[in-house]
């Protein structure tokens, strides 16, 4: 007897619907977010014209990789090469530079090097960071078990998060005219990246701006929802 194929097809129509309201749904949440994001930088006091872009550097230190991950850290000791004999090319400060630079040996997209003050530090951001607290754990790490074998002292550390406008490539909502809705003279703020200042910590003083961070995560999470 032979085989009958089963020929029956399920009517993509049966799913119109729900797919619809997927959309709806989804579209719904993103522009909630985006407000919420907007809002929580405006109360922040964020205005793209005493923003800074954010380039290749801090302070003087290069950026590992231009698409790293979108949280960046800068930790800095107290190592001043102006205060040794020669400066940065002085043996001892050399030699601490290479210490420093063989310790990071495992961390990718790390820049070890010194500032515009010359000071020594670096400044990372691999993607696997996903939040603040795999920077400040990093730091910690830094802090507490890398400078003492070296030897060097802490001084401070900053965490921030790169924003290259609102996700999906929205403009801010009506109400937060500053910031990533303003216009400066080089085109739309909102094609340019700017950063958020998340964490400052040193030796004395440990500032989270938690609003910020809100921010952050809801920013990441609303662009995963526009690429999917």
């Amino acid at each position: 007897m032979a085989i009958r194929k089963n020929k029956k097809r399920i009517d993509p129509r049966y799913f119109l619907n729900e797919t619809t309201h997927r959309d709806l749904n989804e579209n719904l949440e993103v522009e909630k977010n985006i407000e919420q994001i907007s809002a929580l930088i405006a109360k922040n006091e964020m205005d793209v014209s005493n923003s800074s872009n954010i380039d290749d550097h801090w302070n003087g230190i290069g950026r590992a990789n231009i698409a790293q991950g979108p949280y960046e850290m800068m930790f800095m000791t107290k190592l001043d090469a102006t205060q040794y004999q020669g400066g940065r090319n002085n043996p001892r400060v050399l030699q601490l530079r290479a210490a420093l630079r063989e310790a990071c040996r495992g961390m990718p997209d790390t820049i070890v090097g010194f500032d515009r003050d010359s000071r020594l530090g670096l400044v990372t951001g691999h993607p696997r960071f996903q939040s603040v607290d795999d920077m400040v754990s990093l730091a910690s790490f830094l802090e507490n078990t890398t400078l003492p074998e070296i030897p060097l002292e802490f001084d401070f550390y900053k965490v921030r998060y790169q924003m290259n406008g609102l996700p999906c490539n929205r403009q801010a909502p009506s109400g937060y005219p500053g910031w990533i809705s303003g216009v400066n003279m080089q085109g739309p703020t909102r094609s340019y990246g700017y950063s958020l200042d998340l964490i400052q910590k040193s030796a004395t003083a440990n500032h989270r701006n938690e609003e910020l961070i809100e921010a952050a995560l809801l920013n990441t999470e609303t662009e995963k929802m526009c690429k999917g």
